[in-house]
């Protein structure tokens, strides 16, 4: 009697529990071709436009820049009026113009609304062109953001990014000291 249970529990074991006729499945993988959008061509002109309607044009290829500025250093401070930080960076910078008015050109890019910008521009003692074209400067700010590797979903500022002869040199992300940007500007110039 055991033998005929044991035999009959193998019986089941081997063939299964499967009713005649039907399929047996597989695990073979079925593919759907699913169709993607074509990707969004990369942005590499921008129009950068002042509270005054003075204009630059910038063409970004890789981490190469390209605009109408005649300086040999070109230096982009991305920015909001809010931020403490960049509150402490920009009066560096100005000192940086004011230092190396023949060598360098700097671009302020507003991220926020322009609404304070005139009383930002006079307290920090600004004298170089912002941008107050907040729909372009953060195209331009995710492109360039993107380049650096930074997260362009937080867009931690300030970012100042330096150009020597329209290639990249070196970037600073957070408030950096004048002595640093100078001397980063003395070996761009090969003081």
């Amino acid at each position: 009697m055991r033998l005929g249970i044991l035999l009959l529990t193998a019986l089941l074991i081997i063939t299964g529990c499967q009713k005649k006729g039907t399929k047996k499945e597989t695990n073979a993988t079925v593919q759907k071709s699913v169709v993607k959008p074509a990707p969004k061509p990369i942005q590499k002109d921008f129009i950068l436009k002042d509270m005054n309607g003075k204009s630059v044009s910038l063409h970004i290829e890789d981490k190469t820049i390209d605009s109408n500025a005649s300086k040999k250093i070109t230096m982009f401070f991305f920015f909001t009026t809010w931020c403490p930080s960049c509150k402490a960076e920009a009066p560096e910078l100005a000192k940086v113009l004011k230092t190396h008015p023949h060598n360098v050109q700097i671009f302020g890019i507003l991220l926020d609304k322009p609404n304070n910008i005139e009383k930002f521009l006079t307290l920090e003692g600004v004298k170089f062109f912002v941008s107050t074209n907040y729909e372009e400067n953060n195209r331009l700010a995710k492109r360039i953001y993107a380049q650096m590797h930074i997260s362009t979903r937080d867009m931690p500022i300030p970012l100042v990014v330096m150009y020597v002869d329209g290639k990249y040199f070196i970037h600073y992300l957070g408030a950096a000291p004048f002595e640093m940007i100078e001397s980063d500007i003395k070996n761009a110039l090969g003081e």
